[in-house]
């Protein structure tokens, strides 16, 4: 990563960044690196979120903090990350995908949200 650095830069320019030490400009610029890498990850996944918030909001007639916090819960008890979750549960919806696993979200008979998901 520090290949992309000038190894000229100045001491002045340095500082400027708020580092003074070439090991902490290197650390910086890793942090920096794996910031980029969590928010790219973050913007793939964003639609494929939305879209099965969206389903829950439509299916449970829910808010999308309430359709959200579905998608975590179920995240946490299955220990899957939410994207995942997400993308089965859109996936579910259109079954002629090839390739694609299943997911059922269902109401429970007393009115409470139950999630079911299978891993098919």
């Amino acid at each position: 990563m520090l290949s992309m650095l000038d190894s000229n830069l100045p001491v002045v320019e340095a500082t400027r960044l708020g580092v003074d030490e070439p090991s902490a400009l290197a650390a910086k610029v890793q942090a920096l690196a794996q910031e980029v890498e969590q928010l790219r990850r973050a913007l793939e996944t964003r639609d494929i979120i939305g879209q099965a918030k969206g389903m829950v909001m439509e299916r449970f007639h829910v808010d999308a903090m309430a359709a959200f916090d579905l998608l975590v819960k179920l995240s946490q008890r299955s220990n899957t990350p939410v994207a995942v979750i997400a993308q089965k549960l859109v996936d579910a919806d259109h079954p002629t995908r090839k390739g694609r696993s299943g997911a059922v979200l269902s109401p429970a008979p007393d009115g409470t949200h139950t999630t079911y998901l299978s891993r098919s």
